[in-house]
């Protein structure tokens, strides 16, 4: 069932968030561990795949959090990160997000910011993050968890 949300309706948990997410354009797997919230992969033109961290903020956030989500970023080697959250960034916000710059497709001239933050009116507008094409997420994913099945040694 699809629930419909309106402009002011309150986001009390990470779950009524992904909810959303679920249905909107996004679709991103959620992996609720180690400070990510969810994640969507990309294949570069050298046919490498990068993730894009996704953290969700429910109410409100600082600076602090955006720094955080860069070191979790640089921990998981991701290029791009995306905050999205229900209140609207601070110009301390944007401004911590941009000075991580913008980071480069390899093999095109592309360019995308390495942080973006979108509010959920924001998504409910219609404006989505720049980010290269995460068609792939879904199968990049599914080929992870066969591999990691793979790995196992049952030893029953």
């Amino acid at each position: 069932m699809l629930r419909r949300y309106s402009n002011n309706h309150r986001f009390n948990s990470k779950a009524g968030l992904f909810h959303f997410l679920e249905v909107s354009r996004i679709k991103a797997p959620v992996e609720v561990t180690q400070g990510i919230d969810g994640f969507l992969y990309f294949q570069d033109y050298k046919k490498k795949y990068h993730k894009v961290i996704i953290e969700v903020k429910g109410g409100k956030y600082q600076p602090r959090d955006i720094r955080a989500l860069a070191r979790v970023m640089e921990r998981e080697g991701a290029p791009l990160g995306l905050l999205i959250a229900l209140q609207p960034s601070t110009t301390g916000m944007k401004r911590e997000a941009t000075t991580l710059g913008k980071w480069q497709l390899p093999g095109h001239d592309k360019e995308y910011p390495v942080l973006q933050i979108v509010t959920i009116d924001d998504l409910f507008k219609g404006k989505l993050p720049k980010l290269p094409d995460t068609s792939g997420t879904l199968k990049r994913a599914q080929r992870m968890v066969k591999e990691n099945n793979q790995n196992k040694l049952d030893l029953k």
